[in-house]
């Protein structure tokens, strides 16, 4: 198994992705899909939660956060962003899109309607405190692949 940590980028845009991370415990499941028509990265990864398993206690802080999302329904995989740029400054120096497309090209049947299978994918939060996408690939041919 191999575990890469990488930046989720692109909330602002999103919203009320923000509000929804701040309200996520760390190790949050996560989903990934590949998004291959990107018109601005080919190799952009989608980083999703489902919002089924909102915790109901976070509720309260999520709508003082988005105060404007009085109606918002937590139902159905919510796209939060990207998984950062291999190389872009949003990366941090750290992996990107490129190293979890690569580590997930490394797990027989990753792909299926684009979504990343054959990989647990955790919320986690960097020490300098931006939130992570933790992509831990399993290659179940060789139970103790290192990558």
């Amino acid at each position: 198994m191999k575990t890469l940590s990488a930046a989720i980028v692109g909330m602002s845009f999103r919203p009320p992705a923000d509000a929804i991370l701040q309200c996520l415990p760390i190790g949050t499941e996560l989903f990934l899909r590949a998004e291959p028509t990107n018109p601005h990265d080919s190799n952009a990864v989608q980083v999703l939660v489902d919002l089924a398993k909102f915790p109901e206690n976070k509720a309260e802080l999520f709508h003082a956060l988005a105060p404007d999302r009085l109606g918002f329904q937590f139902e159905g995989l919510f796209m939060l962003g990207y998984i950062a740029g291999s190389g872009k400054k949003t990366a941090r120096g750290g992996p990107g899109n490129v190293e979890v497309l690569l580590l997930c090209s490394n797990v027989p049947q990753a792909y299926s309607d684009l979504m990343l299978d054959g990989v647990q994918v955790k919320l986690g939060v960097a020490r300098e405190g931006y939130h992570t996408a933790d992509v831990t690939a399993f290659n179940p041919e060789t139970p103790d692949w290192e990558g």
